[in-house]
């Protein structure tokens, strides 16, 4: 090689070593998504140069090749300087173990130091950890509220993490939880909307968080004012279908899938509703799901009159797919109204017991005790 080839050489990889840290030995960022191309998973090590509410930037491969990755598309990021006990993290979850998760990140988060992304990553990954055993334990309305504030504070200290927009529905979801408007997170959730509109998985995200918080409200007013929660059951089923003839993810699919089905349901389109079922069971893998098709179908024999064919669905909920406590007792409220219809006086107040006792934090216990 003559000197003035080997001179150039060096220098290309002096410039890789100081921008892109792609020199041998040197740890960096790994980040696993699903290519919007072909719609698989790959993973890369390189840097993350920039974060924003849309997704993350990231430098890659001996050219330096510099790749927008959406947020939509992200499964996993593990960084260059993340404390060990990540590492631990990251299996207990993988175990589902969410308790231990959490003990092993709030020990990272000592250890983190002044990591620029480590941080807000493990920061937010301990307040969606409280969110999900919030949803298996009982809580109440003041410890929603604080990790309300919680995950509000985070939103503001980091307001172009690549975790905004679940940060939001987390938000929304607590919200919901307790029955409360939800408009404040609704506003800054379409202004992240109608900053990247050319994501459209974003923008379905959006639009489906939108159409539940319809869905929740209507479930509100289904007792004491039926011909308002029939309207706003009308409005979701709009904004539900006109985001199914746009959607082409699978999971989003399915999830715009269960939220029509109890709308149709609710609109006694018993037919509509039993189509758009079979669809989602046939895709039901995960548990929550699974309760979702049971609740649904459970609906549709309830307001058709078949009490006890709705009886069964209800208590596959109870009994067998009882993992999400919100789910279980939407369950053992219905389960009150049908076993009063079908005269079993004793079961009905079981049922009332367990929902005012052992959910007395959820939004159902507080709808039967009105």
């Amino acid at each position: 090689m003559g000197l003035r080839r080997w001179w150039r050489s060096g220098l290309i990889i002096a410039w890789l070593i100081v921008f892109t840290g792609t020199a041998a030995g040197q740890v960096q960022d790994r980040v696993t998504y699903r290519d919007p191309k072909t719609g698989k998973l790959v993973t890369r090590e390189g840097n993350i140069m920039a974060e924003s509410p849309g997704g993350i930037t990231f430098v890659w491969g001996l050219d330096a090749r510099k790749e927008f990755i959406p947020v939509t598309a992200l499964e996993d990021i593990r960084f260059a300087a993340e404390p060990p006990e990540t590492l631990q993290a990251r299996a207990a979850e993988a175990k589902q173990q969410w308790q231990k998760a959490l003990d092993f990140y709030q020990q990272a988060l000592r250890g983190a130091g002044k990591a620029k992304m480590a941080v807000p990553f493990i920061e937010f990954k301990i307040l969606k950890l409280r969110s999900l055993l919030m949803e298996q334990q009982e809580t109440d309305p003041l410890q929603r509220a604080d990790l309300y504030r919680q995950l509000e504070q985070f939103h503001k200290r980091y307001p172009n993490a690549w975790q905004t927009v679940e940060c939001l529905e987390l938000m929304g979801q607590l919200r919901l939880r307790d029955g409360l408007p939800v408009d404040e997170v609704l506003a800054e959730l379409r202004a992240v909307r109608d900053k990247y509109q050319n994501q459209a998985e974003l923008v379905g995200r959006v639009n489906l968080f939108e159409a539940r918080a319809l869905v929740q409200q209507a479930q509100g007013y289904l007792q004491n004012q039926p011909d308002k929660a029939l309207e706003i059951y009308k409005q979701a089923r709009a904004s539900l279908e006109k985001l199914m003839q746009t959607t082409t993810d699978r999971n989003l699919r399915q999830e715009i899938l269960v939220s029509l089905v109890e709308c149709k349901a609710a609109l006694r389109q018993h037919k509509e509703a039993e189509a758009d079922l079979a669809l989602l069971e046939k895709e039901a893998q995960d548990p929550r799901t699974k309760a979702l098709v049971h609740l649904a179908r459970g609906d549709i024999y309830r307001l058709s009159e078949r009490i006890r064919d709705a009886m069964w669905e209800y208590l596959w909920v109870d009994v067998v797919y009882n993992q999400d406590r919100d789910l279980v007792a939407r369950a053992l409220y219905w389960l009150v109204d049908v076993f009063r219809k079908l005269g079993d006086e004793e079961k009905a107040k079981a049922c009332q017991e367990r929902l005012l006792n052992e959910f007395r934090d959820t939004v159902w216990a507080k709808r039967l005790g009105k």
